[in-house]
């Protein structure tokens, strides 16, 4: 469809009674330009034929003015803007003056005093600059409301008022007034400026009037603007012609007929066709209201969307075909017994209540329906009742509009199990960059820690059973559980294996942890184990261990005086089941179980979801971290394994731990260091770079202790500039693997370019996994964790250092 030519018509058609004016006024523009150019003032009409002449042309303009008077008038005022009114009754007064002014022309019979020119003049100036104000008033207030008859007659008898003092000053004290005409010389300066004054008036008029036609369609004010138009120029004509009956004059006139016949023809429209126009609009309105309400009937007689109408009290009395259809599969009763406070609309006698109550307090009801079909299939509906109200607000009855809602709430369903995993997955991804960031710092100061606390030990304390060996062992001891808070932080918040793939057996483990737990639990709680298969399975050994010592504790915990825990390893072949910690689908087939069974209080069903979060507990304050079930998860995650919860409140709860059938178990692939005392050194050259101080002052008393010169760096840079000006000055290297600029197996890269066969150890305390093959390639064979095991280090350099001594024996040889 061609828009552009619709609103080019619709535009047309909105501005043709303006255009048409504008042609009229165009029209006769030209021909008061030739009344002005033409010598009219020399064809003189003879003063006995332009007597009657003139006396016609202006009652013909007071008649147009009477009868705009009469029109407006006897219009309901409900009809008629205030602005018409008061420019129909300046018309009347208008009028009046015209009468005045014909009466007192010269040649004329006496009007109370003598006739003469300028009491005819002054008649007609007053009358003139009375329509002016008018018009000029209307261009500024085009809308006004409509006046009550009170006012009209006021504002009547204003204008009645002011016209009696016109005749009265005119025709008893026309010496009082400026001269307007001078015989044998003709009008006088005053009375052009005067009517130049008037044209003033009437131009600002017109061209207001102009404006507020463009800006509408209305029929009145296109008209207006034409009458002020034609006045403006009659004015022009008349502003200093020399003799009354010349032919200009004459022209003049007419052109204020006409001005007055386009005033009539608005006030007509505006009083007279606009009720009609108004009435037709209406009519149109109604129209397409009921081709409207034809096509919403028709909609709900097609809509899909079942609709009901019930009476005040619930009883249905209208259905579309949609309901019709649904209610006849549910149903055998017939539409007058069905009732939507009662089944089978409302099968659940409770929200049936609700519903009832809810609608009778005056308020609308939503909410979901089950409802079930002839065949036992159920169906969910979303339905919304809302009260039908009277004009007097009073409820007639109610509407209801129901959707099968049934397989979009499965679909949902699904989506907020997808959602809730996302979610899960966003807080373990959160809290494992934080725990990184955590693990990096902590361990860093656990290593200065550590580290001077064992010199200390070594060094300074010769008697091990004194109170200062005991002292700095509570330094030590509170040391590790706190790095075994991280390394469970880390185990939690790893996603991936890091080094390798481990396998262990889940039996051997049990046995190991029942045997280390069970001296430390009261003999008032049983733990019994029942191992009905031997299998590997794909898991750290060690891992597996502080898994099951976790889900131990915590099965302890939740007894209070005496109970009964049961660990038990068993095979099991699973339908799909959805994960406890994640609500990720497990996949049907065969796994291996691993249940921890207790008989305590039981959880709470609103407690289930959270369990594995970080930092959940439903523990006392001060007796749990919220971290236990949390490394679990992170460990089993690791393992490809799934975990099951089933407990309710008193009733115990059962763990159940999921695992894959695994292949024997494979070897590291980082070379392990075991914790032996290693040999002295022979003073060799190592440089440590580590961006904590603390560290690399303990490492430089550690290693020269230890009989190596070391030389100590904060920043990986300076190792870089020293090793460009003394490479030779240098055995073996130790760095910190995060550090600000270069890490360190960057920095071990750009070493070896320079020198291939340069040993270099590693050191880590964030815990992020490594690229073992790539630093491998780089030299690298020995990863030490933050915070480090000094034996183990010592050994680790003392190894690097053999494999060095070999290496350049081989090259001697």
């Amino acid at each position: 469809m061609d828009h552009t030519g619709l609103d080019r018509e619709e535009s047309s058609a909105k501005n043709r009674p303006l255009r048409f004016v504008s042609g009229l006024a165009g029209l006769l523009s030209v021909l008061a330009i030739l009344a002005i150019i033409l010598p009219l003032d020399d064809w003189l009409i003879p003063r006995t034929h332009y007597l009657p002449l003139h006396t016609l042309m202006e009652l013909a303009s007071i008649f147009a003015a009477f009868l705009v008077f009469a029109t407006i008038w006897h219009t309901p005022s409900t009809e008629v803007p205030g602005s018409l009114v008061l420019l129909a009754i300046a018309l009347l007064a208008a009028g009046w003056l015209d009468i005045g002014h014909t009466l007192s022309l010269t040649g004329m019979p006496d009007f109370v005093t003598p006739s003469s020119p300028v009491k005819s003049m002054w008649f007609w100036l007053t009358a003139r600059l009375m329509v002016a104000l008018n018009l000029l008033a209307y261009s500024f207030f085009p809308d006004t409301q409509p006046y009550s008859t009170k006012k009209k007659y006021l504002i009547l008898s204003i204008y009645s008022l002011i016209n009696i003092i016109i005749f009265a000053v005119i025709i008893f004290y026309e010496a009082l007034l400026p001269n307007t005409y001078v015989t044998g010389s003709g009008v006088t300066p005053f009375k052009v400026w005067f009517e130049y004054f008037i044209v003033l008036i009437l131009a600002i008029s017109a061209w207001r009037i102009y404006v507020l036609a463009k800006r509408t369609d209305d029929e009145t004010t296109a008209l207006l603007f034409g009458a002020a138009f034609t006045a403006l120029l009659s004015e022009l004509i008349l502003a200093d012609y020399e003799i009354s009956n010349a032919g200009e004059n004459v022209v003049a006139h007419l052109f204020k007929i006409i001005a007055y016949l386009l005033i009539y023809r608005a006030l007509f429209v505006g009083s007279i066709r606009r009720p009609y126009q108004k009435l037709a609009a209406q009519t149109n309105a109604l129209l397409s209201a009921n081709a409207i309400l034809r096509t919403q009937a028709l909609a709900l007689e097609s809509t899909t969307t079942p609709v009901m109408v019930t009476d005040p009290q619930g009883y249905l009395s209208w259905r579309n075909p949609a309901s019709a259809a649904l209610w006849s599969r549910l149903s055998s009763e017939s539409k007058a017994q069905l009732n939507i406070f009662e089944a089978p609309l409302t099968p659940d006698p409770l929200q049936a209540a609700e519903v009832k109550q809810t609608l009778m307090s005056g308020r609308a009801w939503s909410g979901l329906v089950h409802i079930h079909d002839s065949h036992g299939n159920p169906f969910i509906m979303d339905r919304t009742i809302t009260p039908l109200r009277n004009e007097a607000g009073q409820v007639e009855g109610y509407v209801s509009v129901s959707e099968n809602r049934t397989e979009s709430l499965l679909a949902l369903n699904a989506q907020r199990t997808l959602e809730r995993q996302l979610q899960h997955s966003q807080k373990i991804q959160a809290l494992g960059q934080l725990t990184s960031g955590i693990a990096h710092d902590f361990n860093n100061i656990l290593s200065s820690i550590l580290g001077y606390t064992n010199l200390a030990i070594s060094r300074f304390v010769p008697d091990k059973q004194s109170k200062l060996a005991s002292y700095l062992k509570e330094v030590v001891q509170a040391s590790e559980r706190a790095r075994q808070l991280i390394d469970k932080m880390l185990a939690f918040a790893r996603t991936e294996r890091q080094n390798s793939t481990h396998t262990a057996r889940p039996s051997a483990v049990i046995e190991e942890v029942i045997s280390m737990l069970r001296p430390s639990f009261p003999s008032s709680i049983q733990i019994l184990t029942n191992i009905e298969c031997d299998p590997t399975v794909n898991i750290d050994a060690g891992e597996l261990n502080q898994v099951l010592v976790n889900l131990v504790i915590n099965a302890k915990d939740a007894i209070s005086d005496q109970g009964k825990i049961s660990v038990r390893l068993h095979e099991v072949n699973l339908n799909v089941k959805t994960c406890a910690a994640d609500q990720s689908d497990i996949p049907a087939g065969k796994y291996v179980a691993l249940d921890v069974i207790d008989t305590g209080h039981g959880i709470s069903p609103e407690h289930l979801p959270h369990l594995f979060e970080p930092f959940f507990t439903t523990k006392e304050v001060g007796k749990g971290t919220g971290l236990g079930l949390a490394m679990v998860h992170g460990m089993i995650r690791r393992a490809k394994g799934f975990i099951l919860v089933e407990s309710k409140p008193q009733q115990g709860s059962c763990f159940q731990l999921l695992f894959p059938g695994a292949s024997p178990s494979s070897m590291s692939q980082v070379d392990s260091v075991e914790s032996l005392k290693a040999p002295n050194g022979a003073g060799q050259k190592i440089w440590v770079v580590d961006d904590e101080s603390a560290i690399v002052g303990y490492l430089h008393e550690l290693l020269t202790y230890s009989g190596y010169e070391v030389r100590g760096f904060t920043d990986p840079n300076q190792v870089l500039k020293a090793f460009h000006t003394d490479s030779n000055d240098l055995d073996l290297l130790i760095s910190d693997q995060t550090m600000p600029g270069i890490n360190g197996d960057e920095l071990a890269k750009k070493l070896r370019v320079l020198r291939p066969n340069l040993p270099i150890i590693l050191c880590s305390g964030n815990g992020l996994p490594l690229d073992v093959p790539a630093l491998k390639t780089a030299g690298i064979h020995h990863v030490l964790d933050k915070p480090m095991d000094s034996a183990a280090l010592l050994t680790a350099i003392a190894s690097e250092l053999d494999k060095k001594l070999i290496s350049q024996t081989s090259l001697d040889r």
